[in-house]
């Protein structure tokens, strides 16, 4: 029974997000030969997940300032310790997740310094993830899709507490909530120029469609949804894919990506009353 209704419940998401994707990149007058470029371009994306996966994630245009100089250099000398420890990028994500969920328990006990230390270690668990599959080259969608969802999940359960425990008008609540929504439009942007860059089309969205669309598992549902949001977040900002105007963004959304953002929270954390 609870089988049958997460298949029913994958169908209709993806149905919702065809349906969506469709009308959003109708355009107005395009020809039939600009059909089949763009069908073949989408269909060489699906063939060449791997090639395609994350390619900005080591150009350093994309990457805030403690990623680069803190996070990245320190995870990956991590991935050959931990690799001989048996730890998959799989078991890295959920061992990432557990120490969110405990920086929270940390808060509701009162230990704000093991907060941060949860929150940090936890964050560069997901650097470690990230670089270790890459190293082994290992990255698969299951990968992607189980990374994106517990990230998620961990950091909105994280936000809701503060929420419920502080209040919205805690000033360190305020920011962290803007933190939080420039970090998803920074990562929106990211996925926008990846996919443009590998299909012509900026709707990362679609492009996920097309990637997983034989996929079953409930994991790839909750991905699904959570990039269907990212995708409006980065439509209610940029309308159409104007290069020099999203380049010109990227000094600022760099300053919300994922190591920033993380430093931000973990000194949110330790101050927050």
């Amino acid at each position: 029974m609870l089988e049958q209704s997460l298949s029913e419940s994958i169908e209709y998401i993806k149905n919702e997000i065809i349906n969506e994707t469709t009308n959003q990149n109708e355009p107005t007058k395009q020809n039939n030969t600009t059909k089949q470029n763009n069908t073949t371009k989408e269909n060489e994306t699906n063939n060449n997940y791997n090639i395609n996966y994350n390619e900005n994630k080591d150009d350093n245009q994309f990457e805030s300032y403690t990623d680069n100089n803190i996070f990245i250099p320190i995870a990956n000398k991590l991935i050959d310790p931990l690799h001989k420890l048996c730890l998959t990028p799989n078991k890295v994500t959920v061992l990432s997740t557990i120490f969110t969920f405990l920086s929270i328990y940390f808060i509701y006990q009162n230990e704000k310094l093991y907060a941060v230390f949860a929150y940090f270690t936890g964050y560069l668990l997901d650097c470690v993830n990230d670089k270790m599959s890459k190293k082994n080259n290992t990255s698969s969608k299951y990968d992607m899709a189980l990374n994106l969802v517990f990230n998620n999940i961990s950091h909105i359960a994280l936000l809701t507490y503060l929420i419920n425990r502080f209040g919205l008008t805690n000033k360190y609540v305020l920011i962290s909530i803007f933190s939080t929504y420039m970090l998803g439009l920074s990562y929106g942007v990211n996925e926008a120029i990846s996919s443009k860059k590998a299909t012509d089309n900026d709707n990362f969205l679609r492009r996920r469609m097309i990637e997983l669309k034989n996929e079953k598992d409930y994991i790839f549902t909750l991905f699904l949804y959570i990039t269907k949001l990212l995708f409006r977040l980065y439509k209610s900002f940029f309308k159409e894919y104007n290069e020099e105007l999203i380049f010109s963004w990227l000094p600022i959304l760099k300053f919300f990506g994922p190591g920033n953002y993380c430093f931000l929270i973990s000194i949110i954390l330790l101050f927050i009353e």
